[in-house]
């Protein structure tokens, strides 16, 4: 019999909506807070993992009634921030003697400010396992919970909540997190699954969270522990997504090489993944190991203009990446690549944004664009008023103007990325753009864009600034907008995807 006597703790992850076709996913995050303060705190508190998808305030009061936890945790993240402070709203009104814990990028950006704004009682900045434990440690001990790295109280001195760090652990002290009880539900075919081969990052972005967190040192899992994680996965959840949540899961050449025949097993039994990488370390070698249909990758670019590459710490020569994406072509011909792109950047023009847009669809079919956000925390928001950004205060904290471009020219290059990527994507008109694009414009997109711009009447424009401002406000934003058309995801149909992307295709000239 479980004894009630435990302090009991409740992680939540939430989101508003699920993404191409996978209804609904795991939560790494709670999932490794979970596993560690088990083994360290062996039967001291019973904590329990739960995941909402959609509306769920109501659910939420259920779980929380009938489990009654002394604690309650959120894995905040900038998609679902507006449904954490609603859920703590609920808790503060109607359950008072609960705390509340914050914590994951969203809560480390925002830090003592979140935490006011929430009413809530700790938060934790960055990796989370050594304070959540030491914070259990001292809850179920009833003591104070004072002195612990990491951790912020609505009494911490803003000094210390703007120094604060969390304590880096090595990787090989993690518990293996995939089971069913730290899932929060029963695994089943086709979830989507987000895993980690490593833990920090070894650039130095200006526009991360992390970049301020002193992570540039790489912890890598052992290739038997990451053996044991897809085991688990193709065991349990047949066909699944695999989101690999790595800053760069190649940037180690040599041991990418070692991995390749891991992931090829789960990729071979169905499995679809997904990697994120920059290419620096990429050669012929890594390409031949990883090529595969169901694997996709999404290349980080960032910009081209060298102002704005200098302001990101992201320098790079466009020709030598240029000259590896076609070596990714030849060597990749299944596999699918995404070149991002950010755009609304300090240190960049109109013009510029036009030559980018221009040199992505040159190099990939199917580019993704993501407008920049001022996230806090990052080195680029502590520069706002020396780079003179306007953002939006609010998630997606997306910037508005610059030196470089007015609120007006932003709100143009949204609606082109918005126009373009639609149209771009649409299995009835992609192929009369296309040939309009080759035939007419010179294989400018942005010149084809700005050409029926211009041939607009007032319903088609309006049209299209309307979609604009609704993906501006979010919470389904304009990158969610991206990423779902960019896959491929239904453009009729009854979701707010489907919804926006049949009003773009609307205003086409055909």
């Amino acid at each position: 019999m479980k004894n009630t006597n435990k302090f009991k703790v409740l992680l939540v992850s939430t989101c508003l909506f699920t993404r191409h076709t996978y209804s609904t996913g795991f939560s790494l995050a709670i999932a490794c807070l979970k596993s560690y303060a088990e083994k360290m705190l062996p039967g001291r508190a019973d904590i329990k993992n739960v995941n909402f998808f959609g509306e769920c305030e109501n659910d939420f009061r259920e779980t929380v009634k009938s489990f009654g936890p002394e604690l309650i945790g959120f894995s905040c993240y900038l998609w679902n921030i507006g449904i954490v402070r609603g859920l703590c709203g609920i808790v503060r009104k109607e359950f008072p003697g609960v705390k509340i814990l914050l914590g994951g990028p969203e809560a480390t950006g925002r830090r003592e400010t979140f935490l006011k704004e929430t009413d809530s009682d700790f938060l934790i900045v960055g990796e989370g396992e050594d304070s959540f434990v030491k914070l259990l440690s001292a809850l179920t001990e009833k003591r104070r919970p004072e002195n612990i790295e990491g951790l912020i109280l609505p009494d911490s001195a803003a000094e210390y909540a703007l120094k604060c760090r969390s304590k880096l652990l090595p990787v090989e002290d993690f518990p293996f997190p995939y089971t069913v009880e730290n899932m929060g539900m029963e695994p089943y075919p086709e979830m989507f699954f987000p895993m980690e081969t490593m833990r920090g990052c070894a650039n130095h972005c200006a526009y991360c969270t992390w970049t301020e967190l002193g992570q540039r040192s790489v912890r890598y899992y052992s290739d038997e522990r990451i053996a044991q994680n897809l085991e688990w996965v193709m065991k349990n959840a047949p066909r699944s997504r695999i989101f690999v949540c790595d800053s760069d899961t190649f940037a180690n050449r040599e041991r990418a090489l070692r991995l390749a025949p891991l992931f090829l097993r789960a990729a071979e039994a169905g499995h679809t993944f997904t990697f994120q990488t920059n290419l620096n370390s990429w050669d012929e070698a890594l390409m031949e190991a990883y090529s595969h249909p169901n694997y996709e990758f999404d290349i980080g670019i960032n910009a081209l203009a060298l102002r704005t590459q200098k302001v990101y710490s992201r320098e790079f020569s466009v020709e030598s990446m240029e000259k590896k994406i076609l070596a990714m072509k030849q060597k990749m011909p299944l596999t699918t690549a995404f070149i991002e792109l950010m755009y609304a950047s300090p240190g960049e023009n109109l013009a510029d944004f036009c030559k980018a847009i221009d040199w992505a669809f040159s190099q990939s079919e199917h580019p993704l664009f993501f407008h920049t956000q001022l996230f806090h925390g990052t080195p680029v928001h502590r520069n706002a008023d020396k780079l003179k950004i306007v953002s939006n205060p609010r998630p997606p904290y997306y910037i508005l103007s610059t030196a470089d471009c007015s609120e007006e020219m932003l709100r143009i290059e949204d609606i082109m990325v918005i126009a373009i990527t639609t149209w771009n994507m649409n299995n009835v008109l992609k192929a009369d753009f296309k040939k309009n694009i080759a035939e007419k414009y010179g294989g400018s997109y942005s010149k084809a864009f700005f050409d029926i711009w211009h041939g607009l009447d007032g319903r088609g424009k309006a049209v299209l600034m309307d979609v604009c401002e609704k993906l501006r406000k979010g919470p389904f934003c304009i990158i969610h907008y991206m990423i779902d058309i960019s896959h491929g995801y239904p453009q009729t149909g009854e979701n707010i995807c489907s919804r926006y992307a049949e009003a773009v295709n609307s205003v086409y000239p055909r």
